[in-house]
């Protein structure tokens, strides 16, 4: 009986706990106080019954619940000693959160809870800092003027500022005309640097404006760091734009000269320089890269809209190609032809051929196939270019194939313009076959510039899709290849 009886006061006694955990979620201090008049050591059980993460009074201070906070410090002060699973004090929860009013009822419960530190190696001012809380800076400041004295990895509060670039803390801290402040405006980290070291690193400007007019830190601003620079040294190290400039005149008109030659520099402070150089040249390499690939970027929808015009186009040529086969310029041989040498002509046949240049010419064959053999053949080898390859277009764009496919797109390109380019050769050469020679003279110097306009117009557009498709292919080897060595590094492993 005894047994159960202990086994229901437990049970009831996690469940006011569970309760006592809601409560403090919710900020409701009427429940608190039921909770403790029924169970007055409620409070004391927290840490040996729980298996919580945090106190309810971590969790009244992350959400700002002021009465509730009053409530538990009033009945047991103690809790704002206790730490969470990051081994944080309610103190750093609300330094890091804001609640200034929370962060003086801690501080009047338990002043020592300045000075604990956390997982990570931080006090509440610290986290404060970080987080850019200005008043709450101020209360622990005023609580704990010790605290600024204590470093976080090597580094003052001072240093924290300048890192996480909080200008208004730094101001506030340097304006406080506490004597700790004023010895730790030259200290150095662990690398060597001073607050003025950084705000120049981390290229922070206004922060090295106001820096730089405060008497102590121009008297030491002879201080070097571990790669033996001075504050003003460090401007040559740093990559150069606008900032850097502005920064390197402000240290100039306040008498930080830097005399440090570019020669002086260490090994490891020009690799660095070097190192940002070469970053630099790489990022205007791959901007140059990326407004060529907006040069050469194909307009597939363009191309869907034009698909009813290019089939037309490419029709009509065809069309123009083989009426050209069929009536050549100069015309046909006529039936009825015959030789004057032969006597018999008077029995021959209409459709009988004669000898010509050793070849045979009958009725309906080309007459400039006998005439000027050598520019009929290339009349007719251009123009069944362009015959061939207008109905290769016709085809590409009546099979359905996506026009937004970029090779599908590369081959209706180039088709078009092995098209009109052998429709141009072709049209030329009739023109020369079919008009006399003294006229063809008269204009021969017009045709020249016309054709030389067309083949230059030729080049550039068939250069532009050709140079567009080696750009597309290289792409896509070197997604490739990065593919395949990723995947060999992953296979390694």
């Amino acid at each position: 009986m005894e047994i159960e009886n202990s086994h229901n006061h437990h049970h009831e006694e996690e469940k006011m706990i569970t309760v006592l955990y809601e409560a403090s979620h919710h900020g409701c201090d009427s429940t608190l106080r039921a909770l403790i008049q029924r169970h007055p050591l409620l409070l004391h059980r927290i840490n040996s019954r729980t298996t919580f993460i945090d106190t309810p009074l971590h969790i009244s201070a992350s959400l700002g619940h002021l009465e509730f906070t009053k409530a538990l410090l009033a009945r047991k002060p103690n809790l704002a000693t206790e730490l969470d699973s990051f081994r944080s004090t309610a103190l750093h929860i609300a330094s890091a959160e804001g609640h200034v009013h929370i962060v003086k009822e801690l501080l009047a419960a338990y002043e020592q809870a300045c000075l604990v530190f956390d997982k990570e190696g931080r006090i509440p001012l610290h986290v404060a800092v970080i987080r850019r809380r200005l008043e709450v800076v101020t209360e622990l400041v005023s609580a704990k003027p010790e605290s600024l004295k204590i470093l976080h990895k090597g580094t003052t509060v001072l240093h924290l500022c300048v890192t996480y670039n909080h200008l208004d803390i730094l101001k506030a801290l340097v304006d406080s005309s506490l004597q700790i402040c004023d010895e730790l405006l030259n200290w150095r980290d662990l690398d060597g640097n001073t607050v003025l070291h950084l705000a120049i690193m981390f290229k922070h400007a206004e922060t090295v404006r106001y820096l730089v007019s405060i008497p102590k830190i121009q008297e030491a601003s002879v201080l070097k760091n571990k790669m033996g620079f001075t504050a003003s040294d460090m401007v040559d190290g740093i990559p150069k734009d606008l900032n850097s400039l502005e920064i390197q005149i402000m240290l100039m008109s306040n008498g930080l000269k830097n005399d440090k030659k570019e020669t002086d520099m260490n090994p490891q402070a020009a690799a660095i320089s070097d190192a940002v150089e070469d970053a630099g040249k790489k990022k205007c390499w791959r901007k140059m890269v990326k407004h060529m690939g907006k040069w050469f970027k194909h307009n597939g929808k363009w191309l869907e809209e034009m698909r009813g015009n290019l089939s037309t186009v490419a029709t009509v040529i065809s069309t123009m190609t083989f009426q050209s086969v069929l009536n050549p310029p100069g015309g046909l041989i006529q039936p009825g032809i015959h030789d004057s040498n032969n006597t018999s002509s008077s029995s021959s046949s209409p459709f009988d051929c004669l000898e010509v240049k050793g070849d045979q010419a009958c009725p309906g064959k080309a007459i400039f196939a006998f005439e000027d053999r050598g520019n009929f053949r290339y009349f007719i080898i251009n123009n069944t270019i362009a015959f061939i390859a207008s109905l290769g277009v016709t085809l590409l764009l009546i099979s359905g194939l996506p026009l937004k496919n970029k090779v599908v797109m590369w081959m209706l390109s180039m088709g078009m313009f092995l098209t009109l380019s052998a429709l141009g050769r072709a049209y030329f050469t009739a023109y020369f076959l079919i008009t006399p020679d003294k006229l063809y003279e008269s204009t021969n110097k017009i045709l020249s510039i016309m054709n030389y306009t067309w083949l230059a117009l030729f080049a550039l557009a068939a250069g532009y899709v050709l140079l567009a498709f080696l750009v597309w292919i290289v792409k896509h080897c070197i997604k490739f290849i990065k593919h395949m060595g990723k995947a060999i590094r992953t296979h390694r492993r």
